[in-house]
């Protein structure tokens, strides 16, 4: 590897190591840091732990060197928050990976009249939490509008 710093989740652990494996820095969640603790341009780490309550979404957390945690970052408009990846950025602002469950008619594929369906959309956030770019698969794809046929070998 190259000369620096790897970063990684380990149990309860977000962990910064150097190059020998040596643990230069760390910080204990109480629920650990979830499947993703990462490293980001605006010099601090972040992780997205579980939620207390499984029923409700888990925001990331932002944390700074002295291990701090410096805010909550999440979707807009009501979406779950995905579980991997965050970028945020040194002017505040931070893209983010989310999740929207609509509500799909794919009886005409075998399906259910009233099927849940995921699409992870792709959100540019402000400082401020508000929206600055939303992408959504669902302004780009027909999901009740597949042909049967599509879907055979």
């Amino acid at each position: 590897p190259s000369p620096g710093y790897v970063v990684v989740a380990a149990g309860d652990y977000g962990l910064v190591l150097d190059n020998a494996g040596r643990v230069v820095w760390y910080h204990r969640f109480s629920l650990g840091p979830g499947l993703n603790f990462q490293a980001q341009p605006n010099g601090r780490y972040v992780a997205r732990p579980p939620p207390p309550d499984p029923e409700k979404p888990a925001p990331w957390v932002e944390i700074d060197p002295q291990g701090k945690t410096t805010r909550t970052l999440t979707c807009t408009d009501g979406l779950r928050p995905r579980f991997h990846d965050l970028i945020a950025r040194p002017d505040g602002t931070y893209w983010i990976l989310c999740d929207e469950v609509r509500i799909a008619d794919l009886s005409h594929l075998g399906g259910r009249a009233e099927h849940r369906v995921l699409g992870t959309g792709v959100q540019h956030v402000a400082a401020d939490g508000t929206a600055l770019f939303r992408w959504s698969p669902f302004d780009h794809f027909e999901i009740e509008g597949l042909d049967p046929a599509a879907l055979a070998d």
